[in-house]
């Protein structure tokens, strides 16, 4: 009898471990890979990027996928601008790199550059990205980012 129990309670384990890890929405992975603090922190790594404050979060359901963070971002070379502009190559690069596809985009001037969008999709999903700074110093700035992808 107590082997028994073992076995169905080990056997229920493995049930609700299965049913778990098949939920939710089979992200691209994309949203995870270009809001995380290490790509920041690379991309920067030239204008001595410190992320001095992180705060965020995200989450999945069956049909999609969003994160959203906010840095307190210094920097001690270059401008805010600079930055924005070797991120937004980087996330491009990343996102074809991928096997996506870039849907719309815009014009910058890279010394002003302040915020950017695009959108990216492939025959399952599509995604949208949006990146924001405020300045609160010359050399320190808040960097609002957000991702979500859907399926198509």
């Amino acid at each position: 009898m107590k082997h028994t129990l073992v076995g169905l309670g080990i056997l229920l384990a493995a049930i609700l471990l299965t049913a778990c890890s098949r939920g939710g929405y089979p992200s691209s992975g994309l949203p995870d890979t270009l809001l995380a603090e290490s790509l920041l922190e690379r991309v920067g790594a030239s204008q001595g990027v410190k992320v001095l404050v992180l705060d965020g979060g995200g989450g999945k359901d069956l049909r999609s996928h969003e994160v959203h963070s906010q840095y307190s971002v210094a920097i001690t070379s270059g401008t805010a601008g600079q930055l924005l502009t070797s991120l937004r190559a980087e996330m491009e690069r990343l996102i074809l790199a991928s096997g996506e596809t870039l849907i719309g985009g815009e014009t910058v001037v890279p010394a002003g550059l302040r915020d950017f969008a695009f959108r990216y999709a492939n025959d399952h999903h599509k995604g949208f990205i949006r990146i924001y700074t405020a300045e609160t110093s010359t050399n320190t700035f808040r960097l609002i980012m957000f991702c979500y992808e859907h399926q198509k």
